[in-house]
Order: C-alpha cells, then structure tokens, then sequence
C-alpha cells in the first residue's frame, strides 16, 4: 500500500509570498518618528545613534580620546602643534582647544587618527573600525552615498541633516530642515589639514 502524501506545491509559494511580505514591511512608529537607540565607547561616553533609511548612524559627534582597544589617542593643542602634524600623525583635539566643547562638537580627528591604520573602505558596510566604538565602523564612501541617495541626492541631504538655526552654523544657515532628526552641528579645526567629519 502506498502511503498517501499531501501536495505541498501549491502551499510553498504562499508561505514565500507572506514571508517575503512580512520581511519588507517595516513597523511604523508614532507620529512617524525616527528610531533611535545609544551606543557606548570604551570611556562610558554614552551616543545617541538614528536610524536613517536601512543604516543606523552616531547622532552625536564622537567623544572618546581612546581607541577601542584602550590605547590613547594624543591630545594635540595649538595651532603650531597642529600645522607641524604629518598625514600619519594621530592625534584629536577639542573645538576651540576647549573641553567645554566636548559635549556640544565632540573631538576632532586627524584622517590617521580615525583610521588607527587602516586604509580606506569601499564595502558597504565598510570593515574599518578606526576609532569607533566596538560593534561601529568608519563609513565607506558607498555607504554615504547610500545615505546622500535615500534623503535625495547630494543638494537635498545636507540640509535634511543639520541642525536648524543659528546656534552652531553661521547665518543664514539655509536649506537647514533636519527633517531626519539627525540634528549635525558644525564644528572643525580652523586649519585645512588631514580632518575628517566625526558622525558616523
């Protein structure tokens, strides 16, 4: 006697079609706000981070003077000390040489600093942890462009990502909606050399 089996074919492409449904909705929030969560560094510095499109980014610049692993980053003050760096040299500062800014703009990097010797990244997501909490990475240029394109294109993003008003960008400060949530203050060593921007 044969046993009697049943005809799964035609339930398979259904139990696809619910699973490929289920996974790319997406749960909507209240009031449509972004999701958002925290990350801490080696020191207890504690981030906020956003979700944006499908990446989640630091919302808040980097704080830590320490890689992940413990070892120090060099304080470097002046703009003497600065200008006689090299495009090896690690090293971070404070906005302004101030450490009233840390909270406000975070630190300061030099490309070699937050690199911590790796060189550059073209995967998304990108494998260079440089001086990134654990479980974070420095972005790749694809991955910003992933970010650029989702908020559309270059012209729109920046202002859907800066803080709006006066208090952190110069007058008259526009396109400024920080429709994401993102909130970028501004903030850099007044010199040209070797400086990278600090959210990622």
């Amino acid at each position: 006697m044969k046993k009697k089996t049943k005809n799964w074919s035609y339930i398979l492409p259904i139990m696809a079609f619910a699973i490929m449904l289920s996974s790319s909705c997406k749960k909507e929030n209240d009031n449509d706000q972004p999701e958002k969560g925290i990350v801490t560094d080696i020191e207890g510095n504690v981030h906020r981070t956003i979700k944006i499109g499908n990446q989640w980014w630091m919302e808040e610049n980097l704080k830590t003077t320490k890689y992940a692993t413990g070892t120090d980053i060099p304080l470097v003050t002046g703009t003497s000390n600065w200008d006689a760096l090299t495009e090896t040299s690690k090293a971070f500062c404070w906005y302004n040489d101030d450490i009233n800014n840390k909270e406000t703009y975070g630190a300061l990097y030099t490309w070699a600093a937050s690199m911590n010797g790796a060189t550059s990244s073209t995967a998304n997501p990108s494998v260079v942890q440089g001086v990134c909490p654990t479980g974070w990475h420095l972005p790749s240029d694809a991955e910003w462009t992933e970010l650029t394109d989702f908020l559309g294109g270059e012209t729109e993003a920046g202002g859907k990502l800066k803080e709006t008003g006066t208090s952190h960008w110069t007058t008259p400060n526009t396109g400024a909606t920080n429709e994401t949530g993102f909130t970028a203050p501004s903030g850099r060593r007044p010199l040209p050399r070797w400086y990278i921007l600090r959210r990622w």
